[in-house]
């Protein structure tokens, strides 16, 4: 079965959004006040995610993992609980604000793709390993 179109808008816009993130961090990591070996394990954490995150939605997209799909939508919970009660903060950090706010709605879409039909479709169609 061909990767549906969900599915691989999905792939882009968490991509996207993760893209987003790189930049947004970048913008914030100078007001940050870090040095030394702190900014290095900062920067060190932000790329462990970043890989992490890609890995999921890669494994998602392309392996049809079911499980990938339960773990995008559970942090994207997550994220949203945590992003709420901080909004304010965000409005006040400009353009790194507004990073935040389309990272959030490309990812609220990407999820919501993973639930349609056609996706739905996709992930059951995985085809079982066939024994030797």
């Amino acid at each position: 079965m061909e990767m549906p179109k969900s599915i691989k808008l999905f792939e882009q816009l968490f991509l996207g959004s993760a893209a987003l993130g790189v930049i947004q961090s970048a913008l914030m990591f100078n007001n940050m006040d870090l040095s030394g070996d702190a900014a290095y394990g900062v920067a060190g954490f932000q790329v462990l995610i970043l890989l992490i995150v890609v890995t999921i939605v890669l494994l998602t997209s392309r392996k049809k993992s079911v499980i990938c799909k339960w773990i995008s939508a559970v942090f994207f919970v997550f994220g949203l609980v945590g992003f709420i009660p901080n909004l304010a903060i965000f409005v006040e950090q400009g353009i790194a604000g507004l990073i935040s706010a389309a990272q959030l709605l490309m990812q609220a879409y990407a999820i919501y793709l993973l639930f349609n039909s056609d996706s739905k479709a996709w992930f059951a169609s995985k085809k079982p390993a066939v024994s030797p």
